[in-house]
């Protein structure tokens, strides 16, 4: 049983990625569940946590629920499966429960929700300017579409020597590397700016959909997941 788990969240893992990739209205929805999970998971449970349950708001395993948040998971409820990688690099599922599968026992508490009101708009538009040198005069949605694009740019050059690896047999062969670096920091930074936007409740229409087109051309050339990670091939036939 554990071992078709497995294999079957390996498979779901490839299927995920194909999917999130396949238009520009996809890998927007992906972004808007990455959105919620930005602190606690990184790309590639939140390729997981999408394909398995896109309104996931806060996701946890059985031990956080029971032992510190007091909430028991509901009977019958389908777990996510998540990939982790185990003693000697043997891979194994950890199963992990949405908050709206468990519920509340005696001293049960809530995980804490933020979200973005009106009333901190000003106080938050202040901390970003003094943060990133943002002029003032803007609203909140200019701000933050600001602040992400500096990040950005300062981290980009950390990933970008890992996609330099992956464009053979793919969109990005035969690019130099200045247009690769473009499409590869655009690709960032309309991601980045979608996301932010999306999980402050703010609209997100701005973001070009022709540079979300150049995502999809940049992320289907750069596969995420360890060998480790998948299924093994299947056998073929010896004739």
């Amino acid at each position: 049983m554990a071992n078709r788990w497995f294999l079957y969240i390996s498979e779901l893992a490839q299927k995920a990625q194909q999917e999130v990739t396949r238009t520009p209205e996809n890998w927007q929805k992906f972004l808007t569940t990455a959105s919620r999970f930005y602190k606690s998971y990184d790309f590639d449970d939140q390729l997981l946590i999408y394909i398995q349950r896109p309104d996931a708001v806060a996701c946890a395993d059985i031990e956080t629920w029971n032992n510190k948040m007091h909430r028991w998971v509901n009977a019958g409820s389908n777990a996510i499966g998540l990939i982790r990688k185990g003693t000697g690099g043997r891979p194994y599922i950890q199963n992990v429960h949405d908050v709206s599968d468990t519920h509340r026992v005696k001293g049960g508490k809530d995980p804490w929700l933020w979200r973005m009101e009106e009333a901190y708009h000003a106080p938050v538009m202040e901390r970003l300017a003094k943060a990133f040198g943002i002029p003032e005069g803007g609203d909140l949605g200019e701000c933050l579409m600001e602040a992400a694009s500096k990040v950005s740019e300062e981290h980009y050059g950390e990933y970008l020597r890992d996609l330099h690896y992956e464009v053979e047999d793919s969109f990005l062969e035969g690019l130099d590397d200045h247009n690769i670096e473009v499409i590869f920091r655009d690709t960032i930074k309309a991601s980045v700016q979608y996301a932010v936007l999306t999980r402050c409740g703010l609209d997100a229409s701005s973001i070009s959909t022709q540079t979300i087109c150049g995502a999809l051309r940049t992320l289907t050339t750069w596969a995420p997941w360890p060998a480790w990670a998948l299924p093994p091939p299947k056998p073929t036939a010896p004739f």
